[in-house]
């Protein structure tokens, strides 16, 4: 697939995640979409993703650096939930015209407190 097809879908994407708008985030994704979370955690499939847990509404996201070559996207963003901000690095693979498997790597010990929106439950680091 050429990059800039690549680079507009997985860019189309970002906006519909990220607005909710789960009407044009299923458009975007292959029915048998392939998801892996850092940690090993992988979903099958377009609608379990889809049914999997959301971002609290107030969710602010930037963009901070974009990458496509060929049919892989890479995004960094940083997310902001009241105080606490979570950076999180995704790549695409698009197949045919829709992303067919992300891999979503974060900082996972701070996720419970982004969800939150509360900055007492980050982790404490010694130091």
């Amino acid at each position: 697939m050429p990059t800039n097809d690549t680079r507009t879908i997985a860019r189309r994407y970002f906006e519909a995640w990220t607005a909710r708008d789960t009407d044009t985030t299923r458009t975007l994704l292959d029915e048998a979409l392939h998801f892996t979370l850092g940690t090993g955690i992988t979903v099958d499939g377009r609608e379990t993703f889809l049914e999997g847990e959301r971002w609290p509404e107030g969710v602010s996201v930037n963009l901070v650096s974009e990458a496509y070559d060929g049919d892989v996207a890479m995004q960094l963003y940083d997310a902001r939930n009241g105080d606490v901000t979570l950076r999180v690095a995704e790549r695409f693979e698009v197949r045919d015209g829709r992303i067919a498997d992300i891999a979503f790597v974060t900082d996972m010990a701070s996720y419970p407190a982004f969800m939150a929106g509360d900055p007492a439950m980050l982790p404490a680091f010694p130091g």
